[in-house]
């Protein structure tokens, strides 16, 4: 999932897992994050009766987690790099919070969260503000404590899995819209929080790549956190378009995407959000 400014969020799914946590009085947290940069927002958090029982953010390198039970966080300096795939378990066993990064333990300090009791109803993944731009993927939770070798044994694989996204190949073009999708109004997407929009542009140059097609259809973001933050300017205008394949962006599958245009010759791209773009 590429944060780009906005969150998602589970829904009911979220009283499931409370109720899970709530049985054990334990979890265990796993997921991959990469930051874009030195920033301050929240990466996930367990949210109920209107406040955050328990929250992970960054605050400029350092990992912080809060509680609703605690008046202060929790931190562990230095850990985020901006750009850098970072594999964390956060295990909480209701006093204690002990943080592993990439497979070891980095330290475990106290925190209080009582999950028998907690009147968590939402998993956010993100920042609800939209002050977060990172990448978040393998996320899992777990009802029990991840022992260390399990830990260790799941570090590896991300990388495995980190190292094959890191494979996929940038195209960059200067490229001029042709046809376009009609960007819908927020409420027309339902439960969506945001939403693609897939257009069709003219290449005018390959700028770095491979690319032998005069044409080329783009998947775009036209909806983030419900605002429109796409428009199409009149006359077009040239743009330099940062691509990937979409095939090689799994954590864009399940996201709404709308689309007027028919390219059935074309392989569709997918355009980097400006954040993401080195």
């Amino acid at each position: 999932m590429a944060t780009g400014g906005g969150y998602g969020e589970t829904g009911e799914a979220g009283k499931k897992i409370a109720a899970a946590l709530a049985r054990t009085g334990q979890v265990s947290l796993e997921f991959v994050l990469t930051p874009e940069s030195r920033q301050q927002g929240t990466i996930l958090t367990f949210s109920g009766d209107g406040k955050a029982q328990l929250q992970f953010a960054q605050e400029g390198n350092s990992l912080l987690a809060r509680s609703a039970a605690g008046t202060a966080s929790v931190s562990w300096p230095g850990l985020l790099v901006a750009g850098k795939a970072l594999h964390l378990v956060a295990n909480l066993d209701g006093k204690h919070l002990e943080i592993f990064a990439n497979g070891k333990s980095v330290g475990k300090k106290k925190m209080k969260v009582d999950l028998a009791s907690a009147t968590i109803d939402t998993f956010y993944l993100g920042d609800t503000t939209g002050a977060l731009g990172a990448l978040l993927s393998g996320i899992a939770v777990y009802d029990q404590q991840l022992n260390p070798t399990e830990i260790a044994t799941n570090s590896r694989l991300a990388e495995v899995d980190s190292a094959k996204g890191a494979a996929a190949e940038t195209l960059i073009v200067e490229g001029t819209v042709q046809e376009t999708t009609e960007i819908p109004a927020p409420d027309a997407i339902g439960a969506y929080r945001r939403a693609l929009v897939v257009n069709t542009y003219a290449v005018d140059r390959v700028v770095q790549g491979v690319y032998g097609q005069n044409r080329v259809l783009v998947a775009e973001w036209a909806i983030l956190d419900r605002n429109i933050i796409k428009s199409y300017q009149t006359p077009a205008r040239p743009e330099q378009l940062v691509l990937e394949k979409f095939t090689e962006n799994p954590q864009l599958e399940g996201e709404r995407q709308m689309m007027d245009v028919f390219e059935p010759e074309l392989e569709m791209y997918y355009r980097l959000p400006k954040g993401l773009v080195n």
